[in-house]
């Protein structure tokens, strides 16, 4: 899983990650759900960009990126500005009560 940027705040770890969506969408939900986690105060969640330039989707958004930002809701590729709200929420105490999840920074993308 390529890890673009750890933080760590009061004992909570926020992981951004890049293009293993699907390994870790299924990572957060199997450990999640794991009761022994709870119990020392770990919560697992994840953040799910949708398309953001990097040196990796460059080549690609250079052929398709009028497509992408024609067929995302909020007409427009994200930043690294787009993914702060969602890490600072998720490793605050807004999100104690949170695990599980993962939370999609795409645009609407998914929900179309």
């Amino acid at each position: 899983m390529g890890v673009r940027e750890r933080f760590r705040l009061d004992g909570r770890v926020a992981l951004v990650t890049g293009g293993s969506r699907g390994l870790g969408l299924q990572m957060a939900e199997a450990l999640g759900e794991i009761p022994e986690w709870g119990r020392y105060g770990i919560n697992v969640n994840a953040i799910c960009p949708g398309f953001f330039p990097s040196k990796m989707s460059a080549g690609l958004l250079d052929t398709i990126g009028d497509e992408v930002i024609r067929r995302t809701p909020l007409q427009r590729l994200g930043d690294d500005d787009d993914l702060k709200g969602a890490l600072v929420y998720f490793a605050s105490d807004a999100s104690r009560h949170v695990t599980g999840q993962y939370l999609a920074v795409d645009g609407g993308r998914s929900a179309t």
